[in-house]
């Protein structure tokens, strides 16, 4: 299993990581943990788009505040896009 790990970076892309983008974390991750602030750069930040690039096998782990998720793009995603979710 191959393990990555980043914090954002500050300024208008949060999704930036340590010399890889979101959709090159997204595509590879089996798991995938959220650990962020909740700010209006993070409101909603994974939504449908970026939950269309997960693995289907990959699980989504929220330890953040909800609202960082759209919660009814999740929702659609858990019927048949990705395997699993999990919140605090």
């Amino acid at each position: 299993m191959t393990q990555r790990a980043g914090t954002p970076r500050r300024g208008p892309n949060v999704l930036q990581r340590h010399g890889q983008g979101i959709d090159e974390i997204l595509e590879q991750c089996d798991i995938i943990a959220l650990v962020i602030n909740l700010s209006d750069a993070t409101h909603r930040l994974i939504g449908a788009e970026l939950l269309a690039r997960m693995k289907r096998s990959a699980v989504l782990i929220n330890l953040s505040r909800g609202a960082v998720i759209d919660q009814d793009a999740l929702v659609a995603a858990l019927t048949g896009r990705i395997s699993g979710a999990g919140f605090k």
